[in-house]
């Protein structure tokens, strides 16, 4: 993770301000930070890691510093050496960071809390002094509130989570209005998520009505109902904005209580399909479907959406008018299915039609080289696919993923051979690969991929390997005299 900004990083004015701060607190706390320093420093054996946090008023926001560098800011009577500024110019470090979110307490940039209750709550009390309106206060009644989702923080937890809502409002203010309208919930899941759902949902605004881009009536509902899931709020919010839904079409829907972003997503999915310019469904005759769906062919609400999204999917690219009030939903999806099925693959095989064409030729070219490794004997002979069709009914044959070899093989970087029979040549027996060379057998199976075990068969193979060697020492017997004729 990238750490947060460094001091340095700031103007002199800026960084100033941060010492003076940093200056003020560990003058004003000496005997809290002992602890701290002390065990981080020569004098002891022990080591700790904590970092000390702290709020700058004039800058707004928290930084922390590391406490190893620190106990050297110290001597072993705890007074101090030099002040902050001076030490940092002495020993050139700038160890002292912004804290910009819960990532960094996380990833272990955070203060003590439970030890050390006095210093946090003196920077807490800074930040409300400086932020009268943040909304901290509300926060914190509701990380106490006996149906929070969690349960009930202990106090160290309840700490952090000021914390990183003060944090979090320095960047994001809207929260404190959030907060203050019951989103509570959704707000502490923002504190705790990178998700760019949360900014996009809510924006910087006078009152909810801004932030949320939504009528009162509709924010209202959703909070009222619980919907806390960003996912789900965000689909909500999408629906609501384009089209334009009453306060009635919200309530109804919110009433058949899902509970997942995709089902909503796939409501709305349906409700805009349309089959010759027409819609197929209006919000009224949905429902009503979805529940007689429900109520005489058992299929729960839930689930019949999503059955009866992809049905009018796979109908519309099929160029078939959807059934909208079928006595069997799912008769009719299955139905719709294996049509779709065939329109998917004739695309595909127009798709792969070209790119055939080029293995093919490859194919075609690569015989020439390949032809002089043919074998056979009295009962058995080895040839090659002479094109990928060839693979594909292979692998079909002998119930194997030869199939998948087809670009290899075009290309060269395996070689397939296919082991017949000579009575009976155009049934598949063994299917065969090699190296590059042809000199050593990769893999060679039976039908679905049964070892080879027939003494005859296995001989057989064992021969044609010798042969291909034989044919690779005459071509590098004749390449010798080529050179050797070269010479003279």
């Amino acid at each position: 993770m990238e750490k947060p900004r460094n001091i340095s990083e700031y103007t002199v004015i800026e960084q100033q301000a941060i010492i003076d701060e940093l200056d003020r607190l560990l003058s004003t706390h000496t005997e809290d930070y002992y602890g701290v320093f002390y065990n981080d420093n020569k004098y002891s054996n022990q080591r700790t890691y904590k970092n000390i946090f702290f709020y700058v008023p004039v800058l707004n926001s928290f930084f922390y510093v590391n406490t190893n560098y620190l106990s050297n800011f110290f001597d072993k009577n705890f007074n101090s050496i030099n002040s902050v500024g001076e030490f940092l110019m002495k020993y050139n470090r700038n160890e002292i960071f912004n804290i910009k979110s819960f990532e960094d307490i996380r990833y272990g940039y955070f203060y003590d809390f439970s030890s050390r209750s006095l210093i946090y709550n003196e920077v807490i009390d800074l930040f409300k002094e400086n932020n009268k309106y943040s909304g901290i206060d509300e926060f914190k009644t509701y990380l106490n509130a006996p149906n929070y989702q969690r349960g009930r923080y202990v106090d160290s937890d309840i700490k952090i989570g000021l914390l990183n809502y003060a944090m979090k409002y320095i960047e994001t203010p809207q929260i404190e209005k959030m907060v203050k309208s019951g989103f509570g919930r959704i707000v502490n899941s923002w504190l705790h998520s990178s998700n760019d759902l949360y900014s996009r949902s809510f924006k910087n605004g006078n009152n909810m009505n801004e932030i949320t881009k939504l009528p009162k009536f509709a924010w209202q509902s959703l909070q009222k109902e619980g919907i806390s899931d960003i996912g789900m709020w965000n689909e909500y919010r999408i629906w609501i904005q384009k089209d334009n839904l009453s306060k009635d079409q919200l309530d109804t829907i919110l009433n058949l209580n899902v509970r997942d972003a995709s089902t909503i997503k796939a409501i709305r999915s349906i409700l805009n399909s349309e089959y010759n310019n027409k819609k197929l469904y209006t919000l009224d005759t949905l429902l009503n479907y979805l529940s007689r769906v429900d109520m005489y062919q058992a299929i729960s609400i839930n689930d019949s959406i999503t059955i009866l999204r992809d049905y009018i999917k796979m109908c519309l690219e099929c160029n078939i008018e959807p059934l909208t009030n079928s006595n069997s939903l799912k008769r009719e999806h299955d139905v719709v299915l294996r049509n779709y099925n065939l329109v998917q693959r004739e695309k595909y095989n127009e798709k792969e039609k070209e790119k055939q064409i080029t293995l093919n030729k490859k194919i075609e070219d690569r015989l020439k080289i390949i032809e002089k490794y043919k074998y056979r004997d009295d009962e058995l002979e080895v040839i090659f696919p002479q094109n990928i069709e060839d693979l594909f009914q292979e692998g079909r044959n002998n119930h194997n993923c030869v199939g998948s070899y087809c670009d290899r093989y075009a290309n060269g970087s395996s070689n397939i051979g296919f082991i017949r029979k000579i009575d009976n040549p155009e049934q598949s027996y063994i299917t065969i690969e090699v190296n590059s060379d042809f000199t050593k057998v990769n893999q060679a199976f039976y039908s679905s991929n049964r070892d080879i075990t027939s003494i005859r068969d296995i001989k057989f193979i064992e021969s044609w390997i010798e042969h291909n060697k034989e044919i690779n020492q005459e071509k590098s017997n004749e390449f010798d005299r080529d050179i050797t004729d070269d010479m003279y």
